[in-house]
């Protein structure tokens, strides 16, 4: 999410301008040309739908991304939105609640509102169908039982850029006390990182109870994958938009796992959108800035 602040209608414009969005009151469709990693695009369609509803209209919007990075090659400049999520639901007016903040991904999610979001969350970003059957696959193809999977959710390549990178040991020893170790008959953990080296370092420290999902890949390099160059010769052919419906699935797998331990950014957000709040979850920031909500340990220590 993008940090900004808006006191009025006349504001709306000049920031949907710096989200790259524009909003056409006659047919009431916002048009998002974001063009970032997928759920950076996806914070900002959130936030322009809050800001347009909280000082434009309350009627239903209809969404639609052009010229992303995530759209179908074969047409490139056409609306993808409807391939990962259903839009609006339902004729009837949205309301935003007072107390919901606009912006800001690197910091800790529970201040985020996640409670109040999510009816917007379930009316604009219930998952599409094809979305939903790659997730449905992932489940049986990995015999994933979400109440027996820990989640270690790391963040590598570029981030270093936005905030301090934090050492994999650290994600390690939260993952140990949130899943109570690496027992042989402990809970399943399932390692999600755009970093090669940082997934082989967890799995063999984990053990065989780790597992990550093949369909979403990572990288040796220190670029964030979507940005990678000659993708296809990389990836072994996975187009773009075929990786955004893995990784949305996955997403959408994670935010169900019983506990979650993550960095910040977009992608985590968004597991607590899904989610629907913060339990169960412990997030690692900075030099090193732990909230923990999963129930085990209360505080919070910087």
């Amino acid at each position: 999410m993008v940090e900004t602040t808006v006191s009025g209608p006349e504001d709306v414009a000049r920031v949907l301008k710096d989200f790259r969005c524009r909003y056409d009151a006659a047919t009431g469709t916002l048009v998002c040309e974001w063009r970032s990693g997928f759920f950076s695009q996806a914070s900002v369609t959130l936030d322009s739908l809050i800001l347009l509803h909280r000082w434009v209209t309350r009627r239903p919007i209809r969404v639609e991304w052009r010229k992303s990075a995530w759209a179908d090659p074969e047409d490139p400049d056409g609306d993808c939105f409807g391939r990962y999520f259903r839009g609006c639901q339902g004729d009837e007016d949205v309301v935003v609640p007072d107390g919901i903040r606009v912006g800001g991904c690197n910091g800790p999610i529970d201040g985020c509102k996640m409670d109040l979001l999510a009816p917007l969350v379930s009316r604009y970003f219930s998952p599409s169908r094809i979305v939903e059957e790659a997730r449905e696959g992932m489940m049986r193809k990995y015999a994933i039982d979400p109440d027996g999977t820990a989640v270690l959710f790391y963040r590598g390549t570029d981030k270093v850029i936005e905030v301090p990178r934090v050492s994999p040991g650290v994600y390690l020893d939260c993952l140990r006390k949130v899943s109570g170790g690496f027992e042989p008959d402990g809970p399943r953990v399932m390692v999600q990182t755009d970093q090669k080296q940082a997934r082989d370092f967890f799995e063999e420290e984990i053990g065989s109870r780790a597992f990550h999902v093949e369909e979403v890949p990572a990288t040796a390099l220190d670029k964030a994958v979507w940005s990678v160059r000659d993708w296809r010769e990389r990836f072994a052919g996975v187009a773009m938009h075929e990786l955004a419906v893995n990784y949305l699935a996955a997403v959408l797998i994670i935010s169900k796992c019983r506990r979650i331990v993550m960095d910040v950014g977009n992608g985590p957000v968004w597991i607590g959108l899904f989610r629907g709040g913060v339990q169960g979850i412990l997030q690692i920031r900075g030099r090193i800035e732990l909230h923990d909500h999963t129930g085990l340990d209360q505080r919070s220590r910087t």
